[in-house]
């Protein structure tokens, strides 16, 4: 596991955003990268599926399957995944919304997100 950022358009990881992360710096490796694209396909040619969280997904998150090696794409708060992006990705899921909150903070829908990968796997 880590956690992949673009150079560009993502804020620094500073001192407070470690301490914010509770630890999990000294077990997760951070990278950087100049081209999300390439990236992407590179992590593709070597077998992980890649998936986005998108509010207009096109099935559940607990619906899909995220068993194998994967990618899990998450998008700006706001704007969510770019349309480049977007059409890198195998598939998108969405998290279901109900009343007048229409989408999570970045944080809370990947933390949904891994849990549901951490808990399909243990199943198998």
């Amino acid at each position: 596991a880590a956690v992949l950022l673009p150079k560009h358009k993502s804020p620094p990881v500073t001192a407070a955003a470690m301490k914010t992360a509770a630890g999990a710096f000294a077990y997760l490796p951070v990278c950087q990268t100049g081209n999300i694209r390439q990236t992407l396909e590179m992590l593709k040619e070597k077998g992980f599926w890649v998936v986005g969280a998108d509010m207009d997904g096109e099935s559940l998150y607990y619906d899909a399957n995220l068993k194998g090696p994967l990618v899990i794409v998450m998008g700006a708060e706001g704007k969510g995944v770019s349309p480049l992006t977007r059409k890198m990705c195998d598939f998108c899921v969405r998290i279901p919304m109900k009343g007048k909150v229409s989408s999570l903070n970045v944080s809370v829908a990947a933390a949904l997100l891994i849990y549901e990968a951490a808990k399909q796997r243990d199943k198998s």
